[in-house]
């Protein structure tokens, strides 16, 4: 697995922590939206 990280280029690498960046932002809008929505339950 870590041979394999490493045989990436330098392109990939960028899309990839682009990638991981976006998921990052929809996985923090996600959980504030839940929380605001269980607040809204209680």
């Amino acid at each position: 697995m870590n041979q394999k990280l490493a045989n990436l280029s330098a392109e990939q690498e960028e899309k990839l922590k682009k990638i991981e960046s976006e998921l990052g932002c929809v996985l923090i809008a996600y959980e504030n939206k839940s929380q605001s929505m269980e607040t809204n339950f209680h």
